[in-house]
């Protein structure tokens, strides 16, 4: 299984990807009792420090995959207030 933020990492743009953030940390939600599967979450960013606006991107990147070390992603979601 994929460790977050080391094998799972979120990094977000406010100008279209121009400039990208250091990668946020992911945490686990909670167990939905599927071996493997975690639903995990990016919550109370300030990114007011990014350049930028309106334009807000996300970018979902994988690392050390292998044979035996597959991640999937199955759904994102990106809200604001």
């Amino acid at each position: 299984t994929a460790t977050l933020n080391t094998d799972l990492k979120v990094y977000l743009s406010r100008n279209a990807g121009s400039n990208w953030s250091g990668a946020y940390t992911l945490v686990a939600l909670e167990d939905h009792g599927i071996s493997g599967f975690k639903l995990c979450s990016v919550r109370g960013l300030d990114i007011s420090g990014l350049t930028g606006t309106t334009a807000l991107r996300y970018k979902v990147t994988t690392h050390n995959q292998s044979a035996s070390k597959e991640t999937e992603i199955h759904g994102i979601s990106l809200a604001w207030k």
